[in-house]
């Protein structure tokens, strides 16, 4: 459990995963894929870059044509779900090509950890950033961190200085050896509220049972783009692709502040901008956690629609909250 904002510990993965040395392959189709290669050019790593445009998925067919140009790449970085596009990436598909060339692998599951099936051991996964709030309900502030048996061991064995202590993983394995005699097994002041609200949100997840929240999040999702199209509107993400965790919808220019400003004052619902390039061209609406559900999802289809009115647009609200609900029954 590393105590720290998001961004923190996806620098702290692509520090302790390859050193300089090793030749790196980066998976991009989207803006937090973009900041993960801001942050690996910034401690001078050895990349290759795999991009594909903004809304598209990153497929195992893309991965495995990289690869067999760069065979020398060691390791491989890829957003699982990509919240500035509401891509989904086929982990599980790409992992098999990751396995077959043997490669070290981190996963950004920030924005869905929680929300959909993630399996380091089958998926060959080594390294899984995740979070204790979005998908999971809990507070943020603290990150869930995955390591693989494989890349402790090179951890262990790794010579010559880290590009920082606090964030090497060595530091906090070390200290969990050391200092746990005496009742603080970490380098830094752990946040106890957030842990006691991550351990909270856990048990709320085993109450309901991992699958049911998994499904959950599916199930609600799709009704929520069938209400989007009802509206007659754009979805950005393909549908075999679509994130169960959030929802991009492209609108006309200068609209989306218009409609973010405007559900947020009449209506108290928030929704998100566009990120990187998007900004100004895409609304993010969020269906996670505990807004996985009928009654905040069903307020924001009508808080969209009306003021989606009021900016000019022939939207029928009804029509599209009977669309959301009529995806619930068929399910």
């Amino acid at each position: 459990m590393f105590p720290t904002p998001g961004f923190l510990a996806i620098e702290a993965g692509l520090i302790n995963l390859v050193t300089r040395k090793e030749r790196f392959l980066m998976c991009v189709n989207g803006y937090f894929g973009e900041i993960a290669v801001r942050i690996t050019k910034t401690h001078k790593r050895n990349v290759v870059l795999l991009e594909k445009d903004y809304g598209e998925p990153i497929t195992p067919e893309d991965v495995e044509g990289a690869l067999e140009k760069n065979k020398d790449i060691e390791a491989a970085f890829i957003v699982y779900n990509e919240t500035s596009t509401g891509v989904m990436n086929p982990l599980r598909d790409i992992g098999k090509v990751f396995k077959d060339h043997d490669l070290l692998v981190m996963v950004d599951a920030i924005s869905i950890f929680g929300g959909a099936e993630i399996n380091m051991d089958e998926w060959g996964i080594d390294l899984c950033i995740g979070y204790a709030s979005k998908a999971l309900g809990g507070m943020p502030g603290i990150v869930p961190i995955g390591i693989s048996r494989r890349l402790w061991k090179i951890l262990d064995e790794r010579t010559g200085e880290p590009d920082s202590w606090y964030l090497d993983f060595r530091t906090w394995k070390k200290s969990i050896r050391e200092m746990a005699a005496w009742g603080h097994p970490h380098p830094s002041a752990m946040p106890t509220h957030t842990v006691i609200a991550l351990r909270e949100a856990l048990r709320q997840v085993i109450d309901e049972g991992l699958e049911n929240v998994y499904r959950r999040h599916k199930v609600f999702a799709a009704a929520f783009r069938n209400a989007i199209k009802a509206m007659n509107l754009q979805l950005v993400a393909p549908e075999e692709y679509a994130s169960p965790t959030i929802t991009v919808v492209r609108l006309p220019e200068g609209i989306p502040k218009k409609l973010i400003d405007g559900m947020l004052e009449n209506f108290n619902v928030m929704i998100s901008g566009g990120l990187g390039k998007f900004a100004g061209k895409i609304v993010r609406v969020g269906h996670m956690g505990y807004t996985a559900r009928k009654a905040p999802i069903s307020r924001t289809i009508a808080a969209m629609g009306y003021t989606l009115k009021t900016l000019g647009f022939n939207v029928n609200v009804d029509t599209a909250l009977k669309a959301f609900y009529d995806s619930l029954i068929t399910k």
